[in-house]
């Protein structure tokens, strides 16, 4: 089975959990202020929270683990 990878890749913080509280985007740093959805779809690797960051845009955070990688994927509002 083929993954078929969404959003564009991104450097992400996280805290001990290995919940994301930061990531960069053109050389911003976005803050996680709220944590609004988290979902693990086991089938394709992937662990995905859908976020608030602190300028209040919607965004989800996936970590694909067979490549232990981060991605941005912007919600629409």
């Amino acid at each position: 089975m083929t993954n078929v990878l969404t959003g564009l890749p991104v450097i992400v913080q996280v805290c001990e959990a290995g919940r994301p509280t930061a990531f960069w985007w053109c050389n911003r740093r976005h803050v996680v202020a709220e944590m609004l959805c988290h979902w693990d779809e086991s089938y394709c690797s992937s662990v995905h929270w859908l976020v608030r960051t602190n300028c209040g845009k919607r965004v989800t955070l996936i970590y694909y683990r067979c490549e232990e990688q981060w991605y941005v994927d912007w919600a629409c509002e």
